[in-house]
């Protein structure tokens, strides 16, 4: 499992807009564990050009970031705006 952190948008014309520096991704196994596969992985990320990093709390992490999500959902629909 993994979680991605980016702050971005669509432009007009449809391509991809990133606002900030922030581009991180966390992986790890549900249970916790480092498995072989989990550890292949992490050592295949490590050379990419953003943050990766293996996480011992993956699910914790999904969670953080849907209550973030679901949050600012909440926020925009009561105030009738959108997050840009």
């Amino acid at each position: 499992m993994c979680t991605c952190k980016i702050a971005g948008s669509v432009d007009d014309q449809g391509r991809i807009v990133q606002h900030n520096l922030i581009q991180e991704i966390a992986y790890g196994e549900m249970g916790g564990e480092v498995s072989p596969r989990i550890e292949r992985l992490d050592h295949f990320m490590r050379d990419a050009k953003f943050d990766a990093r293996l996480s011992p709390t993956i699910e914790r992490e999904m969670w953080e970031k849907w209550i973030l999500l679901a949050g600012l959902g909440g926020i925009n629909c009561l105030m009738r705006g959108t997050i840009g």
